[in-house]
């Protein structure tokens, strides 16, 4: 007759919904966490790693262009200034 008066699991969609809810909220803050961690460590090209790379990754196309031959020296000079 206990049950009848109350116990964990008596509430009926109460006690359920609340363990799908803290499931839930469980789940988004992992979430929350794995792509905090993404975007720090930039995995996947984003993030403040990658950020931090872009200007010498730039450097790189400009100093092959120069090598290639589709830019001057003057050019070449030009954008190099504009990248520091």
């Amino acid at each position: 007759m206990m049950w009848f008066g109350g116990g964990p699991f008596y509430h009926g969609w109460y006690g359920i919904g609340g363990m799908i809810m803290m499931f839930v909220f469980l789940f988004i803050v992992i979430a929350a966490l794995f792509f905090g961690a993404r975007w720090i460590f930039g995995y996947g090209g984003c993030g403040i790693h990658h950020r931090l790379n872009d200007s010498d990754d730039v450097l790189e196309i400009l100093k092959k262009r120069y090598a290639k031959g589709e830019i001057t020296k003057e050019e070449f000079e030009e954008m190099k200034k504009h990248l520091s």
